[in-house]
């Protein structure tokens, strides 16, 4: 896992694997992140604010063509053009997790091992998260529906 974060790393590529010599092989149904690329995305709540504000930013690499085309865009309009307002509504309960974990407690910023090992067993393990549940003793703290179990 990567430090400070609960995604999961994959292994490092010269390249985009789905890049062919004649462009993206998934495009139609590439991912959010690939959507985005090259815009930078942070989502911050301020201190007593009920929702978090998103930031957007450039992100410059050799590697994208795309900064020597001369057209020049607003935020919204490179979101729509991206078709990402789906995605991001989809993922929206996600990143209130992320956001929440790196920003509250004693720790803000950088969650214990414990923490992340617990974010990743819920996120990416169901089989784990499932027998963690049901060892003895949790029951007694959380208030579990045995029907969705």
């Amino acid at each position: 896992m990567c430090p400070g974060s609960s995604s999961v790393p994959i292994k490092a590529h010269p390249r985009c694997r789905f890049l062919t010599k004649d462009g993206c092989s998934v495009y139609p149904d590439r991912p959010t992140a690939c959507r985005y690329y090259a815009m930078g995305t942070v989502s911050m709540r301020k201190v007593r604010a009920s929702s978090e504000e998103d930031f957007y930013f450039m992100v410059k690499e050799d590697q994208c063509l795309g900064h020597q085309e001369p057209k020049v865009q607003a935020v919204r309009a490179y979101r729509e053009e991206q078709g990402v307002d789906r995605y991001d509504e989809v993922n929206k309960e996600w990143r209130q997790i992320v956001l929440k974990k790196r920003s509250c407690g004693p720790t803000v910023g950088k969650p214990s091992a414990r923490s992340l090992d617990f974010l990743y067993l819920c996120s990416y393990d169901v089989d784990g998260l499932r027998a963690f549940i049901k060892r003895p003793g949790v029951g007694e703290v959380f208030n579990l529906d045995e029907a969705a179990m």
